[in-house]
């Protein structure tokens, strides 16, 4: 992958190898090993080994709820935000609680964690993440309407990139069982 902008071009290189197994009763758990090169234009380039992971469970509950945890780290490059932060290496855990009060109504919450270390930038910045929200949806036939909160704070060691969150929403879906063609 090829990086250009602002700041110093580079190239990454990154062979990677990995196992995914199916653990017993359903637990998927995947890791891999990577060698990340970065090819520098002008500074001294740069090599690390990066392990990354994810593992992950789903417990349904009646027939109409299931729980839902997963956990994953990484290391990745953060160039797609306001900022340009470089190569960083992140954790995450997430967690999910879906019901079916009924044939047209259902509801879920969610909780996740996140927290990223940013090692390219010339002061260290860490952040964490934290995110809650909730919902609550009507279904029928060709329309759903989706009543949801969400909470979202961001703690980082860069005090003018604390931030927090509260939104409320509401999306109404509407799509006829047949499209609706129009001629010229």
């Amino acid at each position: 992958m090829e990086f250009k902008g602002d700041g110093e071009d580079y190239t990454v290189y990154e062979p990677t190898a990995g196992i995914k197994y199916l653990l017993g009763q359903g637990i998927p758990i995947s890791l891999s090993l990577s060698y990340i090169f970065r090819n520098r234009q002008r500074s001294e380039n740069e090599a690390n080994f990066s392990l990354n992971g994810n593992i992950g469970k789903t417990w349904n509950f009646s027939r109409r709820g299931a729980v839902s945890f997963s956990s994953a780290s990484g290391y990745d490059e953060d160039y797609t935000g306001a900022e340009r932060l470089g190569f960083g290496i992140w954790y995450d855990a997430k967690s999910d609680l879906k019901y079916m009060f009924s044939k047209y109504l259902s509801g879920d919450a969610y909780a996740t964690y996140r927290k990223d270390k940013y090692i390219d930038l010339d002061t260290q910045r860490n952040d964490e993440t934290v995110a809650l929200g909730t919902g609550v949806t009507f279904q029928k036939k060709w329309f759903s309407l989706r009543i949801g909160y969400s909470y979202r704070t961001v703690n980082s060691t860069s005090d003018e990139n604390d931030s927090r969150d509260n939104r409320i929403n509401v999306r109404l879906v509407m799509s006829p069982a047949r499209p609706i063609r129009l001629n010229d």
